[in-house]
């Protein structure tokens, strides 16, 4: 098995930087700022060093109480698929 590589500094400003712009090109396709800051922390946080990606990580890596906000992204808010 390869070794993993290591990421630096560098790439993860790149990374964030690139988030922000994505973001920033589609905040259109939400209808309110909550849904997009949601979206935003549940994009940030798959593309964390978090080892397990499931709705309780992703919330305590965007330092919520819970849950709920993860899984009302997912099942609740309308989505454009457009």
């Amino acid at each position: 098995m390869a070794a993993a590589q290591s990421v630096s500094e560098v790439d993860v400003a790149m990374w964030e930087a690139g988030l922000e712009e994505l973001f920033g090109r589609v905040e259109g396709c939400f209808r309110s700022d909550q849904p997009r800051a949601q979206a935003r922390a549940y994009v940030a946080g798959l593309l964390s060093r978090t080892e397990r990606k499931n709705g309780w990580t992703l919330a305590e890596f965007s330092r919520e109480s819970g849950p709920q906000k993860m899984q009302r992204l997912l099942n609740e808010y309308a989505w454009d698929a457009d």
